[in-house]
């Protein structure tokens, strides 16, 4: 498990030093020396407030909903005992999106 969470956490940072380059790059070749040192401060900006923003943002887009423990405690009760047998150490929060398309996902 742990060879496999390094493998994916290498992949990441490779990606992510890949798409960053990339940015860089088409800034330099576009707008020269000054594009491309805002694209890579904007890059090092985004990278640390990203984890901050992109759930709430997400969230906030769909118009989610938390639902309260006490309005489906055998829903949480379930997603407790499947964060607890996927080794997570904490159990999500539970949003409902209202839409007419069935639709699950995960921020954070």
């Amino acid at each position: 498990m742990l060879k496999h969470k390094l493998i994916n956490k290498l992949q990441l940072y490779a990606l992510f030093i890949l798409l960053s380059t990339l940015v860089v790059y088409i800034a330099l070749v576009v707008g020269g020396e000054i594009l491309a040192i805002v694209a890579l401060s904007s890059v090092i900006i985004f990278y640390f407030v990203n984890p901050f923003i992109a759930s709430n943002f997400l969230l906030r887009m769909y118009n989610a909903q938390l639902i309260p423990y006490s309005s489906a405690p055998v829903l949480y009760d379930m997603v407790r005992d499947l964060s607890l047998r996927a080794g997570l150490t904490f159990t999500p929060k539970l949003y409902y999106i209202p839409s007419s398309v069935i639709n699950s996902f995960t921020v954070g």
